[in-house]
């Protein structure tokens, strides 16, 4: 039986604002615009070959409609690093096959943590002028990638249209670096948010839910951007 004694609307806190964050970033999810988005990203690492095999199999079967495909750093820390040139995605069991459009930061330090990535991410939509790019990670991942990918635009006063994409995998998939799944992940990924918001290399929740509010008043969602 429902409580009606307990208000719908509270006071908000710490744990609502982390919860509300997700949720509404989300919401973006389901409109389905990374088939529409100039440029796919992807933040490779944690041995995770799902988020490259994810955004190249949505990059083959947009048959063009996206211009660029870009491959972040990966950290060569990583006991699961990867070489992921061009030349190496187009083995198998990748397979990459359109290759015109494809930019992969092979520098050594360019996957030394996710603001670096976003960084690499910031100078190729500047250089390439590109207005929408859809952002492929891990579900628990995504909210700090998304954040901190975010956080970069913001600062350099780069509009810019984000969309989060979420890639298609268990939770319960064991993670190749840590050997933990998506549900042990999700504390050490709030605990960072914290401690990187305080260096400003995270967007804070307010600086989120405004740029969520500016992308549904200002996204073309009937057309192509």
């Amino acid at each position: 039986m429902s409580d009606v004694t307990l208000s719908r609307v509270m006071e908000s806190s710490a744990r609502s604002d982390e919860m509300a964050a997700t949720i509404m970033l989300y919401s973006l999810a389901r409109l389905g615009l990374e088939e529409k988005a100039e440029a796919l990203a992807v933040c490779p690492g944690m041995g995770e070959y799902w988020r490259v095999n994810d955004v190249i199999s949505t990059w083959e079967r947009g048959r063009g409609k996206h211009n660029y495909l870009l491959i972040a750093g990966h950290n060569q820390a990583e006991k699961t690093w990867a070489d992921l040139s061009v030349e190496n995605l187009q083995k198998p069991p990748v397979g990459l096959r359109r290759t015109e459009g494809v930019h992969v930061d092979m520098r050594p330090e360019g996957g030394n943590g996710t603001n670096l990535q976003a960084r690499w991410l910031l100078k190729k939509a500047q250089e390439l002028d590109i207005s929408s790019m859809a952002l492929f990670v891990s579900p628990y991942h995504l909210l700090r990638a998304y954040c901190t990918v975010l956080s970069a635009f913001l600062k350099a006063g780069r509009e810019i249209f984000l969309i989060p994409a979420p890639v298609v995998v268990s939770p319960d998939r064991i993670i190749p670096e840590s050997g933990a799944d998506a549900w042990a992940s999700v504390a050490g990924e709030l605990v960072r948010m914290d401690k990187y918001q305080v260096v400003g290399d995270v967007a804070t929740y307010q600086e989120l839910k405004d740029y969520i509010s500016w992308f549904w008043a200002h996204c073309p969602l009937d057309k192509r951007w």
